[in-house]
């Protein structure tokens, strides 16, 4: 929305106003249909998104039960373990 109304407001003052109200809109879009779509190719993208759903999900766990523990590390020692960290950060990155 944000992004739309950004452009929105750009295309507004880059096109003149005899412009805005030749075409109706201040923004013009156009995409290309592609001319080869294949149905079987949205099963085969289900099929390969299942292993990224079950694994985000492993680590979303992972690193929600690393979230706990290193609120205790830190409650007792002061410091977040390193290689903690590291985990929970590789984990929230994938």
């Amino acid at each position: 929305m944000h992004a739309t109304l950004v452009t929105a407001h750009t295309a507004r003052r880059c096109l003149g106003a005899a412009e805005i109200a030749a075409t109706g809109h201040p923004v013009r879009f156009d995409v290309e249909y592609p001319e080869g779509v294949t149905r079987w190719m949205i099963l085969v993208r289900w099929i390969l998104a299942i292993p990224q759903l079950f694994v985000g999900n492993l680590l979303g766990e992972l690193a929600r039960l690393l979230t706990f523990f290193a609120f205790f590390a830190v409650l007792f020692t002061r410091r977040y373990p390193r290689g903690m960290f590291m985990l929970a950060v590789g984990c929230l990155r994938w």
